[in-house]
C-alpha cells in the first residue's frame, strides 16, 4: 500500500499489517517536531506470516499536518 487516502484506507493498512505480522514487541519515540512535519521513529520485533522468519523493523516516519490533520506519512527505513 504505498498510497492510500482517507480513514478507511489508512484504517485497512493499519489492519492488514496487524492480521499479516505477528508482533514480538516495540517502541516508538518521539514526537519530533519541525513547523507543519512531526517524526516518529518505530522499533519493533516481529515476525511476517509469510516468512515466519522473526525480524527487528527500524523506521522513521515523517508526517506532514495541514489544518491540523495528518495530510501525508512517509517512512524510512
Amino acid at each position: 500500500m504505498a498510497v492510500c487516502s482517507g480513514r478507511d484506507a489508512v484504517k485497512q493498512k493499519g489492519e492488514w499489517w496487524e492480521a499479516n505480522h505477528e508482533v514480538h514487541g516495540g517502541s516508538i519515540e518521539g514526537p519530533y517536531v519541525n513547523g507543519d512535519q512531526f517524526a516518529l521513529r518505530f522499533t519493533f520485533d516481529v515476525t511476517p506470516k509469510s516468512t515466519g522468519e522473526r525480524v527487528k523493523m527500524d523506521e522513521v516516519g515523517l508526517y506532514t499536518v495541514k489544518n491540523g490533520k495528518i495530510s501525508e506519512e512517509r517512512f524510512y527505513y
